[in-house]
């Protein structure tokens, strides 16, 4: 089987890799590249077995720095979207009289916030018609979760009592020989 010079991949390798970065599924990248697999499970099991060979693992990571780059994906601007989320103000939907802002003249921030905008038209006989208009948002507290994490906001404490009779060393000494007590 012929490795490419430049990353020292197979043609499987290399397409596999490419496949994979799609959509992070190793199972899906390994039946797209065209490995031979009777089902499923067996494309699951081959994918990833593909993505622990290193020189594999090296290029995809090359790979998902081209594809953050072109896209201009980094953790700050993922960072700052779900931030969007998470300080949306429902005011910021209105204008100063109460009235509905446009949807094209929300601000960009406003708009990131909101995961659908239904308008109805009333229509009424003699009089002008009623534009009602729903809003829902995206969760707001999931996102404030996520940058609570990412902040480590909500570390939880995990508190361990152990008792022993002796030094610490001797103590680190029977751990190491996996002695119990």
């Amino acid at each position: 089987m012929a490795k490419d010079k430049e990353t020292g991949l197979s043609d499987l390798e290399k397409r596999f890799a490419e496949e994979y970065i799609v959509d992070l599924n190793a199972g899906g990248a390994s039946r797209r590249a065209g490995y031979k697999m009777k089902n499923a499970a067996n494309h699951q099991k081959n994918g990833y077995i593909v993505l622990q060979r290193p020189h594999v693992a090296d290029y995809i990571a090359v790979l998902k720095q081209a594809q953050s780059k072109r896209l201009q994906i980094t953790a700050d601007t993922v960072l700052q979207e779900i931030a969007k989320v998470a300080f949306a103000n429902i005011k910021h939907l209105e204008d100063e009289e109460g009235n509905p802002i446009p949807l094209h003249k929300l601000p960009d921030e406003v708009a990131a916030s909101l995961a659908e905008v239904k308008t109805k038209t009333i229509e009424a006989n003699d009089q002008a018609a009623v534009i009602e208009r729903t809003y829902k948002a995206l969760d707001k507290l999931a996102a404030l979760d996520k940058l609570g994490r990412h902040l480590k906001l909500f570390t939880e404490k995990v508190e361990t009592e152990v008792t022993h009779k002796g030094s610490l060393a001797d103590l680190l000494a029977r751990a190491a020989d996996g002695d119990d007590e």
